[in-house]
């Protein structure tokens, strides 16, 4: 017979605490009501064995802290923090609707257009976070939710650091996150910025649309690995029906270095705002996704057009160096070796006709090179 829940029925703090919705690493989150406002609230409890857990309870409170900082539409609002018996809880904004990693079980994959602009919510509510240092270092399908007037709240941020508090630091050398969307220096322990975030929004929506994440394995060492040096495979192979504009901005947010990914989340959310764009509007970047393989090709690529540029250079000055050269000659035979008027023009128009011949075919020739570098 199952144990039950102690804490359902409790008043707490002008709580009503009535049904179990989930739990987690981080405690157990119930469906509460706010018997002075009559609106219904999200309680977060720690589990009590817990809290022989310093460090865990740390984290807890420092949740409630760092969420209760942000004002902002697109996370999930915070409305009391407090301890039921000695066990840290908050109260926050309940969600009336189903997180994406719901929509994703139940649909397999989500739409593109729909993905844009739930992809656009998420990016404005963590620059609302990275505006006040704070990175979330959990970023999921499962920690995004869907309200039922369509409006995403981030949720979870349980394990995030705020990059200006030294003291919470989370220790180097530990990697905590969600490993299917952990960034690769998440992954090794290190430091962390809003890149970290934003490679981990790119991994998320990258599931969202393809149906499957960029990387997986049969353990989390080895998803981890893929990570660090193995390329994501390609969003249109998986789902032909994704803007090419979306895919490569996804291929962006999932670079290995910080330094080649999108930067910032005004930067993001420039080229997200272009993917449906009017045609004729100027494009703001132009991203493709590109394998090893295609890297190494296109690189030999470029070297050959540089090549077959000089030659081309090479071939147009000696061909406009032939008339004058032509006509030097003419002039120092005697005349009666010059051809006659007539003949002259005739091997002049002759000449001409060749060379013209000869620069269409250089044409042709270059923008095959052209082609294949590209």
């Amino acid at each position: 017979m199952e144990r039950q829940d102690v804490h359902i029925g409790q008043v707490v703090d002008g709580y009503a605490i009535e049904e179990l919705i989930g739990r987690g690493g981080m405690g157990a989150v119930y469906r509460g009501m706010d018997l002075a406002l009559r609106r219904p609230a999200a309680i977060k409890i720690l589990p009590a064995e817990a809290l022989e857990d310093e460090d865990l309870v740390r984290r807890f409170e420092r949740e409630a802290r760092l969420v209760a900082e942000i004002n902002h539409p697109n996370i999930a609002q915070m409305y009391r923090v407090g301890r039921i018996g000695g066990v840290p809880y908050f109260a926050m904004e309940y969600i009336q609707g189903r997180s994406l990693h719901d929509l994703l079980k139940e649909r397999g994959r989500l739409g593109g257009r729909a993905c844009v602009d739930y992809l656009i919510q998420t990016a404005r509510g963590l620059r609302a976070a990275a505006q006040r240092g704070i990175v979330h270092r959990d970023i999921k399908p499962a920690n995004i939710m869907l309200d039922e007037t369509g409006v995403i709240k981030i949720v979870d941020f349980g394990i995030a650091k705020a990059i200006r508090d030294d003291t919470f630091k989370t220790m180097t050398g530990i990697a905590m996150g969600t490993p299917r969307y952990m960034s690769p220096e998440q992954s090794r322990g290190g430091n962390v910025d809003q890149r970290s975030d934003i490679y981990s929004l790119g991994a998320t929506f990258f599931h969202l649309v393809a149906g499957q994440p960029p990387f997986d394995g049969e353990s989390a060492i080895q998803i981890a690995m893929r990570h660090l040096d193995t390329p994501p495979p390609s969003i249109k192979n998986l789902n032909p029906n994704v803007p090419e504009r979306f895919a490569n901005i996804l291929y962006t947010m999932l670079e290995k270095d910080p330094a080649q990914r999108v930067q910032d989340y005004d930067q993001l959310l420039a080229l997200l705002e272009g993917v449906y764009a009017a045609e004729g509007q100027p494009r703001l970047h132009s991203y493709r996704y590109v394998s090893p393989d295609q890297a190494a090709q296109k690189s030999a690529a470029r070297a050959a057009k540089t090549r077959n540029w000089t030659l081309v250079a090479l071939a147009l000055a000696l061909l406009a160096a032939l008339p004058f050269a032509w006509r030097k000659s003419t002039e120092r035979q005697p005349p009666a070796a010059k051809a006659t008027g007539a003949r002259y023009d005739e091997l002049q128009k002759t000449d001409r006709s060749a060379m013209t011949q000869t620069l269409i075919e250089l044409q042709q020739f270059q923008q095959q090179v052209d082609e294949q570098a590209d």
